[in-house]
């Protein structure tokens, strides 16, 4: 029994498979036999000899095929290499099966198509058999043109007949043969020229004619190169051309005699300059000398061969492009969103006039990717920062390559320049990769904070600049609150609010954080910890640089802590509530009008050494849940001049990315009075200080100066510092009430320690209690006692008295000590 259409591959299905078999291989000559029981199409035929048989007779039936009958045993088929049939079988194999199949005619039988599959398998079988078909015919004619000796060993010897007729002119006769020969290689480029201009080719070597705009000679060099990547028989028959069986690849020279006269084919590949400009060849942006190998570029190659993402895994700029991802459509954007589709769809492709989008990088960013899939248009975001390299050529060579790219895909290329600086070099690198774009006739998007410094890049270039709504505080606490749910993090409206408001970063960065944050959550879960693990998160997001030139504290202590008189404690207190309240009043109030430079806080704590002016600084960071950056003056100044500005606007700028806390302890080495000009090192102290003045009344964040003498800050300071806290000597209660704080409650001290004694006879700083408190302590660890007794602190007293260089106040505390103690002192150096 016949197998039944329902359970075998249809006629016309099993036809083009067995016609793309002969087309991939024209001199095969094989039976039914061998037909069906070896491979088709790269894939095991797994049909019945009937269902065979019926596909070749359809194929004979439409003279695609040739039957030829055996004497005494089973008929072969061969490929029909009529020029006309040929290109017949290959629209067969390319274009709608159901017309291909009719030919046009509706009376034929359309059940033998209706499963027809189109596949770019096919064309590619099609189109490659055209291309083979080219090459051999073109080599066949330079073999017919060439002379002829039966001696000739290629690559080894040359008779001295081959020499004499290469040296003589060229006038000999065309043979008859030659003539079929010479027409047979015109008519199979003509076929082939037709097939690669068809608009609706879908090989990629028609996709790279059509985007390139290749010159005929280009084409055929680039065929010609591409030979011994798809046979490798044409690897040995360029062996015996270049007359070196090493040298298996084209060369120059080899190519150029083969398509005509070299030197009139060498000029037009020079003027045309296709294959150098999109970098066809490994050769590089020059043709090479006439003896040297043409390859083609592999990225290009592996392109051609079907992966779509080899020209962008090219290794010169595999880090570089991307494609553009966002979740989802952003909010209130149907306008914006209606342009960039209109803008796609309509005017992307040949298009001259660039599309600049300004503010709202991130939002701008989302719009253009929602966009771009509704316009089912690819979109490559390009980083424009990875070009800027110190080489020139390395610049040239990537805006050739991203070009090619741009073309060969159908992209639209969108330039990322947020961070994207405003020296001249940059500006020449944007600027050499815009005009290879508008050279090629394709514009593309430039997403950018600042519009002015782009547009200078793009001189000749039309341009449409939209502007984005920057997000608001409040759309930035939003974003900062959901993002912070959506990870598990509880956080209130506040708390958002006040993070918004500390740490000016984007959306992206905001998710960074939050991500960074969710893996530091601590356990158990705590609110007030994840609102700290938080901010440290935007910290390090923020400003990744910043301890480059300060050292980091992680404040311990808050205000609770700071012993000063009540008046000096408010002060404190209110620069807390000037940061945390800042939201309501500068923005909800509207009082940011009456700040026209910077809406930070800035204070100057002045007094004693060891009074407490640093400690309270770090409260103040500990109060607002950030870190104390305090600056390293040793990294800041330079000698160089300029350079302590350059390093001071560091300071300032990342510090305000952070939302820190800026200490500059003994600030008087910074801040301190300008004097008169005597020489060039008083102008140039003095416009460092001027730099300082502006650049902290512009400051946007917290920062603290600490001085012992008020009198040596500049006073021009002191109209710009929101704060002047001033730090005195503690009286007896305040230090009593230290002596107590620098004990630590897990310290044993002895019931003979008299801490009310000891604050009103030792006239001490905070600074100094803390030292004396600290030696004590070791002194009686290393009696190993069980407790600190009085004779500890009265011999740790001493030894900081005369340290401080007090007499009187030592010798009154030795005469005190003796009245105490009844054992030996615990310090040598006290009783020598």
């Amino acid at each position: 029994m016949l197998p039944s259409d329902d359970n075998a591959r249809s006629r016309s299905e099993l036809a083009r498979d067995v016609l793309a078999a002969f087309m991939r291989n024209p001199e095969m000559v094989d039976s039914l036999e061998g037909i069906a029981r070896f491979r088709l199409h790269e894939q095991l035929v797994g049909n019945t000899v009937y269902g065979v048989t019926r596909a070749l007779s359809w194929l004979v039936e439409r003279q695609f095929l040739v039957q030829e009958d055996v004497i005494g045993g089973a008929p072969l088929f061969r490929l029909n290499t009529d020029s006309d049939k040929v290109a017949e079988a290959a629209r067969f194999l390319t274009q709608d099966p159901h017309k291909a199949a009719t030919n046009g005619d509706p009376s034929r039988n359309a059940n033998d198509v209706d499963r027809c599959v189109e596949t770019n398998a096919f064309s590619d079988c099609a189109l490659l058999y055209l291309v083979r078909r080219w090459i051999d015919a073109t080599l066949l004619r330079h073999l017919h043109q060439q002379p002829n000796s039966e001696g000739d060993l290629p690559g080894l010897t040359r008779s001295s007949t081959t020499i004499e007729s290469l040296l003589r002119p060229a006038v000999a006769p065309v043979s008859a043969e030659t003539e079929v020969v010479q027409r047979s290689a015109d008519e199979a480029w003509q076929e082939l020229a037709r097939e690669l201009a068809r608009d609706d080719a879908s090989h990629a070597l028609a996709a790279a004619n059509r985007a390139l705009k290749l010159s005929p000679a280009e084409v055929q060099t680039l065929l010609l190169c591409l030979g011994p990547e798809l046979d490798m028989k044409y690897q040995a028959v360029y062996g015996v051309l270049n007359d070196d069986l090493s040298r298996r690849a084209a060369t120059l020279g080899l190519v150029c005699k083969l398509l005509g006269d070299p030197i009139p084919i060498r000029n037009e590949l020079t003027s045309s300059g296709g294959l150098t400009r999109w970098r066809l060849l490994e050769n590089g942006p020059l043709l090479p000398y006439a003896d040297e190998p043409l390859r083609l570029d592999t990225a290009f190659l592996a392109w051609l061969f079907g992966n779509e993402a080899g020209l962008l895994d090219d290794a010169r700029f595999h880090e570089l492009v991307q494609t553009l991802e966002s979740a989802d459509e952003p909010s209130r954007s149907s306008a914006r969103l209606d342009g960039l589709i209109e803008w796609l769809t309509e005017r992307a492709t040949g298009a001259r006039e660039w599309i600049v989008l300004c503010d709202d990088c991130v939002g701008w960013r989302s719009s253009v990717t929602v966009a771009a899939r509704a316009a089912q248009r690819r979109v490559l975001r390009i980083p424009l920062r990875a070009l800027l390299q110190p080489e020139e050529e390395h610049v040239t060579e990537l805006a050739a390559r991203l070009t090619r790219a741009v073309l060969l895909l159908d992209a639209v290329p969108v330039f990322d320049t947020n961070e994207l600086g405003r020296n001249q070099e940059t500006l020449n690198a944007c600027r050499r990769v815009f005009s290879s774009l508008a050279a090629a006739g394709r514009a593309g998007m430039i997403i950018a904070e600042d519009a002015r410094h782009v547009l200078e890049a793009l001189p000749n270039a039309r341009f449409q600049v939209l502007r984005g709504r920057t997000p608001s505080m409040s759309d930035l606490a939003q974003t900062v609150a959901s993002s912070a749910q959506s990870a598990g993090l509880e956080l209130t409206s506040e708390d958002a609010e006040r993070i918004a408001m500390t740490f000016p970063l984007s959306r992206d960065a905001v998710d960074h954080a939050v991500r960074l944050a969710a893996l530091e959550r601590p356990t158990p879960d705590i609110p007030v910890e994840h609102l700290s693990a938080l901010m440290k998160a935007c910290r390090r997001v923020a400003a990744p640089d910043l301890p480059r030139f300060a050292r980091r504290v992680e404040p311990e202590l808050g205000l609770d802590h700071v012993v000063l008189p009540n008046d000096r404690c408010f002060q404190l207190a209110e620069i807390v509530s000037h940061v945390r309240c800042a939201a309501q009043v500068l923005n909800a109030w509207g009082f940011s009008t009456q700040l026209p430079y910077g809406h930070g806080v800035s204070a100057l704590f002045y007094g004693p050494s060891g009074t407490g002016k640093t400690m309270a600084a770090q409260a103040i960071a500990y109060e607002l849940r950030t870190e104390a950056y305090v600056v390293d003056l040793a990294r800041v100044v330079s000698k160089y001049i300029g350079e302590s500005e350059k390093n001071i606007d560091a300071v300032f700028t990342d510090a305000e990315r952070a939302g820190a806390v800026l200490v500059f302890d003994e600030a008087d080495a910074l801040f301190g009075k300008r004097s008169e000009i005597k020489d060039a090192h008083d102008r140039y102290a003095n416009i460092e200080v001027a730099f300082l003045l502006q650049r902290i009344e512009a400051f946007s964040g917290v920062a603290i100066l600490t001085t012992n003498i008020r009198q040596n800050i500049d006073q021009a300071f002191l109209r710009r510092l929101r704060f002047v806290v001033e730090f005195p000597r503690p009286d007896i209660a305040a230090r009593e009430e230290i002596w107590r704080r620098c004990v630590p409650r897990d310290a044993p001290l002895a019931s003979d320690v008299n801490l009310k004694i000891l604050a009103r006879r030792l006239d001490l700083t905070g600074g100094n209690i803390r030292q004396i408190t600290l030696r004590a302590a070791f002194a009686a660890a290393r009696e190993r006692n069980d407790a600190i007794e009085m004779r500890h602190v009265l011999g740790a007293a001493l030894a900081e008295l005369r340290k401080l260089g007090m007499p009187s106040a030592e010798r009154e505390l030795a005469e005190f000590e003796a009245s105490q103690r009844q054992s030996p002192p615990a310090f040598a150096e006290v009783g020598s």
